[in-house]
């Protein structure tokens, strides 16, 4: 359990505050804040949280704006407002100053107090439109938010008006992505959804007259190709990942030509990843419009496009043991391997404390055991940097095997590293 307390600046109470307990977790070796929990607080600041496993968390509070209408205080000459903002425990506004709080199994953390912040915020005005013929996009939903932090827990929306017009309010200094969704008038043959997406920077003022156009999803078109021999045993499906998690995923099956389409992606910064590949296989080369794809990465905000994804049969392979430190077999061990780009796979040890990865590509990989850790923490670079002396280098060549022995991190270290 959680309790706690949201109070202001001068540490008068703030009634009904929205509360949110936050996990931090990795995507593509970024950090992202995933919600868990939340609740409104009570009239005196006061809340409780419970049912959260052992673990790390965040807490942060939002004022409620209808309990809050006369805290903050306006500059008219420059039409700036000042006001209390989403707050991270114990006083940060910005998440990667956020201090964690640890919880282990039963335990119940008292005097949480959340000091709300003031900063200056801003509005943005605008208008939505529709491509071709140009007009007004009535109703469109907008959607804003931070160009650095995972969406998903942090969106604000609202609804344009007849006109177009939109304007988002107390609005933090910062760079943001606004987009923009409507489905197309009832009367045309075909009913479409549209789209749209602009980046902004919002500096030390209001920003006016910003203009977001809305048009048709992409479309993309693409051939798979194999070199080598490669026997399948399942549907072969690309996928197009979200960097940012906004959007959902897409996914077609491979036809039996190698050709495959995909129909209304939504403008946006994808990763590609095939699924059902062979273990001899890897996805040796990505092109998107004929240049290469570093890393998987298409950015489809431009509109269509077309892939080509080569697999090679000639994947490297990885097999080895885990042993504690008393040279026991470590059943059960999480082992992870990754590359410069952080990109994370994770494996359980079998009871005799073996395992296997295959499917990889040639190249230079760290590779890390774990007697046990917590998951969230484990995909978090710099945590994983306090275990030099456990990391492991090694290279891979095309259709090679590789043979290790590897040394779990013992659990009481990975659990006194995850409490500080």
């Amino acid at each position: 359990m959680i309790y706690g307390k949201v109070v202001t600046e001068e540490g008068e109470p703030v009634p009904r505050a929205e509360i949110q307990v936050l996990r931090q977790s990795f995507r593509d070796g970024r950090r992202v804040m995933l919600p868990v929990a939340w609740l409104g607080g009570q009239d005196d600041g006061g809340f409780a949280i419970g049912n959260l496993e052992a673990g790390t968390y965040y807490v942060r509070a939002t004022p409620n704006r209808a309990a809050a209408a006369d805290r903050h205080v306006r500059t008219d000459r420059r039409l700036i407002e000042e006001d209390y903002v989403t707050t991270f425990w114990p006083n940060a506004i910005d998440g990667s100053s956020a201090v964690p709080i640890f919880i282990s199994a039963g335990a119940e953390l008292r005097g949480i107090e959340v000091r709300l912040r003031k900063a200056s915020v801003y509005r943005i005005r605008g208008k939505a439109i529709e491509l071709g013929p140009a007009q007004a996009a009535s109703q469109a939903t907008l959607s804003l938010r931070s160009a650095n932090d995972y969406p998903a827990d942090n969106l604000n929306v609202i609804l344009a008006n007849s006109a177009g017009e939109f304007e988002f309010e107390r609005v933090l200094p910062g760079t943001y992505i606004i987009e923009a969704s409507l489905d197309s008038r009832a009367s045309t043959p075909v009913r479409k959804r549209l789209f749209g997406r602009r980046m902004l920077t919002v500096g030390n003022g209001n920003v006016e007259d910003f203009l977001i156009q809305l048009g048709e999803p992409a479309q993309i078109t693409g051939k798979f190709t194999v070199e080598g021999r490669l026997t399948w045993t399942s549907p072969v499906q690309v996928l197009l990942i979200p960097v940012d998690g906004t959007h959902n995923t897409s996914a077609i099956a491979v036809r039996n030509d190698g050709a495959f389409q995909l129909s209304g992606i939504v403008p946006d910064v994808y990763r590609v990843k095939v699924a059902g590949l062979p273990d001899k296989s890897y996805v040796k080369t990505i092109h998107f419009s004929g240049q290469t794809a570093n890393a998987g990465l298409v950015d489809l905000t431009a509109g269509d496009g077309s892939i080509e994804i080569l697999v090679s049969s000639e994947a490297a392979e990885l097999s080895g043991v885990v042993l504690n430190g008393r040279g026991e077999t470590a059943l059960g061990a999480v082992v992870q391997i990754w590359n410069d780009a952080n990109i994370v796979r994770s494996v359980t040890a079998n009871q005799d404390g073996s395992f296997h990865i295959a499917g990889l590509a040639p190249g230079e990989y760290s590779l890390i055991a774990w007697e046990e850790v917590v998951p969230e923490l484990s995909q978090d670079p710099n945590f994983r940097r306090r275990f030099q002396p456990w990391t492991t280098l090694v290279s891979v060549r095309e259709a090679s095997m590789t043979n290790l022995t590897m040394i779990g991190v013992p659990r009481e270290l990975s659990a006194a590293e995850a409490s500080q």
